[in-house]
């Protein structure tokens, strides 16, 4: 109260002074839409951002996907679909924005009130905004960082599980790699299946090599042994022949990642599959490589090597170890060949390149793709990284970047 008077937080706005306006405008009342709308800001504005949806995210939402910003207190904020990763990136606008959910969009005049005559509705504007978020789909920019961490937790038998459990510092679960990977469900559903991973009582585990090739060994013993092709291996018989010395879930595993299904049965009834050659060879490619911790072979001696440990029928090559591998030629000319891990490598793209070019001074861009892309972001080219490292060149005919001295 102010001398006995009410005071007025705000100008409210009255009939007479609206039609006043319009006569002033020289407009035909009788031609307009009777509702004029009276804009007033709210008395305190709620925490709102403004999100600009993509029509992916806008599809998302009309399939009931769900949608959920994913990270650390640590790391930028990204947006997942079921299937995609957003960037979310923050831009200014030249004008403000203005909040009003209880403003009316009329085309014509047959869309409002039906009255003739002219009355005001209140509308409230809940925020100003000087700026938005904006989507910018990208390669989930975390999922490289999956290997190494389910490395700290690696399933080594269930002879060794009591023990591992308790000095295990953290299991991950499918939700805690969600938020620690910042990607959508099926990305990180793919970038599991890339690296081996397997799901056991419920969390998220790597095989240790060792124990890998154990089980491994004990599948290719039992082909041999029971003289059954390659292409013709019997599922239900081979996990129950294998269930009474390695977990279940283990043998079923390891069945799937190197066999693929023929979608044929033989006699007794006993779906079919088939041996995957590149992946057979490759892990027994490592397997050879890994044995000499680190050391590096003559490369003929190894390719001789691995032919003859790879089930009869097989055949290597080089390309089979893709990422895994380097073929160079020492300081005497002599060709050699070196395990290459991923998580033996620096994590910082810039590093990586600099660190594979001091190993082999040469490189096409199919070697050394597979090493790089992983930390690339969407849009930036391997091409453009090694670039700054190296010049291009031709030998013999191919295309080749050769390290600047």
């Amino acid at each position: 109260m102010d001398g006995g008077k009410a005071v007025n937080p705000r100008n409210v706005r009255k009939l007479e002074e609206v039609k006043q306006f319009i006569e002033d405008a020289k407009l035909n009342d009788g031609e307009l839409i009777p509702e004029s709308q009276i804009l007033y800001f709210a008395d305190n504005f709620d925490d709102f951002r403004l999100l600009e949806l993509n029509s992916s995210i806008e599809e998302a939402f009309k399939e009931g996907e769900k949608v959920v910003f994913r990270g650390e207190n640590n790391k930028k904020a990204v947006l997942c679909t079921d299937s995609q990763t957003f960037e979310v990136l923050e831009a200014e606008t030249s004008n403000a924005s203005l909040l009003t959910p209880d403003l009316n969009y009329y085309v014509s005049s047959n869309e409002s009130n039906n009255s003739s005559e002219r009355y005001l509705k209140e509308v409230t504007i809940d925020g100003v905004f000087y700026s938005y978020y904006e989507l910018r789909k990208i390669k989930p920019p975390f999922l490289y960082e999956l290997e190494p961490l389910l490395n700290s937790c690696l399933f080594r038998g269930q002879e060794h599980e009591q023990s591992d459990i308790e000095t295990l510092q953290k299991l991950y679960s499918t939700d805690d790699l969600l938020n620690i990977c910042q990607a959508s469900p099926a990305e990180l559903e793919e970038g599991l299946r890339s690296i081996g991973a397997c799901c056991i009582d419920g969390y998220w585990r790597l095989l240790d090599f060792d124990y890998h090739l154990r089980v491994f060994s004990q599948l290719l013993n039992l082909v041999d042994s029971n003289s059954w092709p390659l292409d013709g291996i019997p599922e239900t018989e081979t996990i129950e022949a294998l269930v009474d010395i390695f977990p279940s879930v283990i043998v079923q595993h390891i069945f799937n990642q190197y066999a693929t299904p023929t979608y044929e049965r033989n006699d007794e009834g006993d779906a079919l599959f088939s041996f995957i050659e590149d992946k057979v060879c490759r892990f027994l490619g490592e397997a050879l490589l890994r044995d000499g911790a680190g050391a590096e072979y003559d490369f003929e001696e190894f390719m001789a090597a691995w032919q003859s440990s790879v089930p009869e029928g097989m055949h290597t090559n080089f390309n089979q170890l893709e990422g895994l591998a380097i073929a160079y030629k020492n300081n005497k000319k002599v060709q050699q060949i070196k395990l290459c891990l991923e998580q033996d490598l620096p994590r910082n793209v810039h590093e990586r390149a600099e660190y594979l070019f001091s190993i082999k001074q040469n490189w096409t861009i199919q070697e050394i793709t597979p090493f790089i892309k992983l930390l690339l972001p969407d849009k930036v080219t391997v091409r453009s990284v090694i670039m700054k490292y190296a010049s291009e060149s031709s030998v013999n005919g191919i295309k080749c970047y050769i390290r600047r001295s």
